[in-house]
């Protein structure tokens, strides 16, 4: 496809599952004793040839450039659906891919005129961002050296995509004049940084060894006023940093089909799938992956930063993580039961795509998410009537 493609075709390719068709195919030749964590390749490459790298700012600005509600549902729209036919060709590769379209979306939303010319070159270029922010007590710390220059002290990890982003939006403390004055983002060049620097020994996972989520080293790294994006602490901004794990739910719930997909056609293989224990399996499996797409198919509607409230935007998105997590994991369950031990004898895509869920559904604080959506309903709660006249309740 042409690079050129307008944002109203962006969605043209992951029709009918051709994309995700495309990808698991690609990624299909899966050997757990010798498997290269940098295997998403070629996915990577598929999603190059396919111009989707060099329209991924399109995607960025699909919930945030349009002046009317309904372009800018359309364009979340497109986008959930993109995301979820990744997952559903490839988890890792969706992981990465939803870290693209989130530092993208940073960038639409925080760069000055001319980052945001610089860094659409780079994405037309098919280069690869992507956003780092976890780390352990070795963390990125931010000094400013004056002159517009900065140097970076310490490490992050779960860097998802390491041997491949080369644009990640990574996040410190910046030191100014002996104190910390917030959380800065920056968009560090990984040509600046020696391939010695990322550990590959941080990641040994039950799952997503694809991802690459290796430990990074930034230790020393020099950067310039141009390299900041944002102000510091612009990075938590609500409702937008609650709000994007509608994204990553999307690529979830994706993996979640694929994992449906391949157990029902094994059944069909082993001539099973008209069993009546297996024919409530697979309807339970049905059920459970069309309440997580109830749940997408209305996030445009009810959770779209600048045009809903922003805590209903958090609202709905801490209740679409939580919902389809739930439904992510009745699918793990299901789906183990219906295979049994025979599905898991040999080097089987059901096998990868399994451990992969499993672990991409680990996702940071499931509690405090599940405590605000308990918290956000108490609060709208309204007493019944005959209660709040002071007349006795009808038991």
């Amino acid at each position: 496809m042409d690079q050129h493609t307008p944002a109203s075709d962006i969605h043209q390719v992951a029709n009918e599952g051709e994309l995700s068709d495309a990808l698991l195919g690609a990624l299909d030749n899966y050997d757990p004793d010798a498997y290269d964590p940098r295997g998403v390749s070629a996915g990577i490459d598929l999603l190059r040839q396919e111009g989707w790298f060099s329209r991924s700012h399109s995607l960025a600005f699909a919930c945030h450039g349009h002046d009317s509600e309904a372009g800018a549902r359309e364009g979340f729209g497109r986008q959930l659906q993109l995301l979820y036919d990744v997952g559903r060709g490839s988890l890792p590769l969706g992981r990465i891919f939803e870290g693209h379209v989130n530092a993208l979306e940073l960038v639409a939303r925080f760069a000055t005129p001319t980052q945001l010319a610089r860094y659409h070159a780079d994405a037309a270029a098919g280069k690869m961002f992507g956003v780092w922010n976890t780390e352990a007590g070795n963390g990125i710390n931010v000094y400013d050296l004056g002159e517009g220059r900065y140097e970076l002290k310490g490490a992050k990890t779960f860097c998802s995509g390491a041997t491949d982003v080369e644009r990640p939006i990574i996040t410190g403390h910046l030191w100014r004049d002996g104190r910390v004055v917030g959380w800065q983002m920056l968009v560090v060049p990984m040509e600046r940084v020696a391939p010695s620097r990322v550990d590959d020994t941080f990641w040994s996972p039950l799952g997503m060894e694809a991802s690459a989520s290796f430990a990074v080293d930034f230790e020393g790294v020099l950067l310039e006023e141009e390299d900041l994006l944002g102000a510091p602490d612009d990075y938590h901004l609500q409702p937008h940093f609650s709000g994007g794990a509608i994204r990553f739910a999307a690529v979830q719930l994706g993996g979640a089909r694929a994992l449906y997909d391949q157990a029902t056609a094994l059944l069909k293989s082993m001539h099973r799938e008209h069993d009546p224990y297996q024919c409530h399996r697979i309807a339970d499996m049905e059920l459970a992956h069309q309440t997580g797409l109830n749940w997408l198919q209305l996030a445009p509607q009810y959770a779209l930063p600048v045009w809903h409230a922003d805590e209903d935007v958090i609202h709905y998105a801490n209740m679409t993580r939580t919902a389809i997590l739930r439904v992510c994991s009745e699918i793990l369950d299901t789906a183990e039961m219906a295979v049994g031990a025979r599905g898991f004898l040999e080097p089987k895509s059901i096998q990868r795509i399994y451990a992969d869920l499993k672990m991409y559904l680990r996702q940071p604080a499931p509690d405090n998410a599940l405590a605000a959506v308990g918290r956000h309903a108490a609060e709208r709660a309204r007493l019944p009537a005959r209660e709040a006249s002071g007349q006795p309740a009808i038991v």
